[in-house]
C-alpha cells in the first residue's frame, strides 16, 4: 500500500472511530492531534508483521526469544503497543536473534517520512 493509500485509510478511520484518542490512551501518551501519530502506531504493527513474516516466527516464538509477554507482541502487531515497549522490544529482539534488526532502518525511515518526532521512536 502506498503512503498516500495509508493516509486516506487513516483519515477514514479517524473520522469514523476517533482512533486518535483511543491510540493515545493505549500508549499512555497525550491523545494525538495529527494523523501522523496514528500512522506511527500503525507502522509499529507493520514493522512487527514484517519481522514475523521474514523470520518465520510466531508471536509465541518472539515472546520466548525476547522475554516479552505475548500480549505485548500482539499489541505490536495490531499497532497498539504501549509506549514504554516501543523502544525496548526491538532491542530485545535484536539481542535474542544475535543480529541487528534488518528492518529497523526501513521502519525508522518510514517514521521520519511521517515527521514523527524522533524522541518517540528513536532506539539508542
Amino acid at each position: 500500500m502506498t503512503e498516500e493509500g495509508i493516509d486516506t485509510k487513516v483519515k477514514k478511520i479517524l473520522k469514523e472511530l476517533d482512533l486518535a484518542g483511543f491510540f493515545g490512551r493505549i500508549a499512555k501518551a497525550p491523545p494525538p492531534g495529527e494523523i501522523n501519530q496514528v500512522l506511527y502506531f500503525e507502522s509499529i504493527g507493520m514493522f512487527w508483521r514484517l519481522i514475523r513474516n521474514n523470520e518465520g516466527l510466531e508471536p509465541e516464538d518472539l515472546s520466548a526469544k525476547t522475554g516479552t509477554d505475548v500480549t505485548t507482541i500482539y499489541l505490536f502487531e495490531l499497532g497498539m503497543a504501549p509506549a514504554e515497549s516501543v523502544k525496548e522490544l526491538p532491542k530485545k529482539y535484536a539481542a535474542a536473534m544475535g543480529k541487528e534488526v534488518v528492518h529497523l532502518r526501513l521502519y525508522t525511515e518510514f517514521l521520519e517520512r511521517q515527521k514523527i518526532p524522533k524522541h518517540i521512536y528513536e532506539i539508542e
